[in-house]
């Protein structure tokens, strides 16, 4: 018989589920239960299932426990303090620096331990994305900004890059946990989907511009044996990463967040970093 305590304080979490502490058979465990916001909760905790069985040798992800139909999931507790109130609490540079190397090096690891989706599957994806954005952008004209139109050029070539990889667009300082200058914990996985190497470093990239140092990543990644894409490619790759995001804030009358002028001038700033 399962014996569960369950600890009164509730972990910070995003907006798309709440988590608690539970003490299972005597392992200290999270569980995480998804609501309904922008996604039904069983789309949720299909997504999440799908990365961690795609990474089950990636041993920067917390052991999976269990999980109940349609919402719930549980995994083992690690130690660490988020990335996110790190930051907020006055990181210095350096210390970005030095989480953001070291998190480029635990990145390595998904490259190296992998079970791939199916290829069509991610072409799939791919395309069905980029005809979405297209469809969308013919609805809100006003996004259509010279920026916009150079991020599109690239799209219809990203469905060639291989091998297939289970990715997530949402990378953020938010959902991971680090310890002195180390990363312990990778979290946070119900906007995974069926993409390829590049879309995966794309995601990386367009998540790691908002809080982490991109240049650092980069190297933590390179001193892993991960090489890196042409810039043109890798640009393409995060400016669609970015558009995933805006869709999953679209509606038919609103594009949401951050608008136009905003978000151009983001997609103009991952282009400058896949240069650099």
């Amino acid at each position: 018989m399962t014996a569960t305590t369950t600890d009164p304080v509730r972990i910070a979490q995003g907006a798309r589920s709440e988590a608690r502490i539970e003490t299972i058979d005597g392992q200290r465990c999270v569980t995480k239960r998804y609501n309904d916001y922008r996604d039904p909760p069983n789309v949720k905790l299909a997504r999440e299932l799908a990365f961690y069985r795609a990474y089950t040798a990636v041993p920067i992800l917390p052991k999976l426990v269990a999980c109940r139909e349609p919402d719930t999931i549980t995994v083992a507790h690690v130690a660490g303090k988020r990335l996110i109130d790190v930051i907020e609490s006055g990181a210095s540079a350096d210390t970005i620096r030095a989480v953001s190397a070291h998190y480029g090096a635990v990145l390595a690891q998904f490259f190296e331990s992998s079970t791939s989706p199916d290829e069509t599957a991610a072409r799939s994806h791919i395309a069905a994305t980029v005809d979405r954005i297209k469809a969308t952008l013919k609805r809100h004209p006003d996004w259509e900004s010279a920026s916009v139109r150079r991020a599109l050029a690239g799209f219809d070539a990203l469905a060639d890059a291989a091998p297939p990889m289970m990715c997530k667009t949402d990378w953020s300082a938010s959902n991971m946990l680090v310890c002195g200058d180390n990363v312990t914990c990778l979290y946070d996985f119900d906007t995974a989907y069926p993409g390829n190497r590049l879309t995966f470093l794309g995601d990386i990239l367009s998540s790691a511009s908002i809080r982490l140092d991109w240049p650092a990543v980069r190297a933590g990644l390179t001193s892993r044996g991960v090489a890196m894409p042409a810039p043109e490619s890798l640009a393409a790759a995060a400016h669609f990463s970015r558009w995933q995001v805006q869709l999953a804030r679209a509606s038919d009358h609103d594009l949401g967040w951050p608008g136009a002028e905003r978000f151009g001038a983001h997609l103009e700033r991952l282009t400058a970093l896949a240069q650099s």
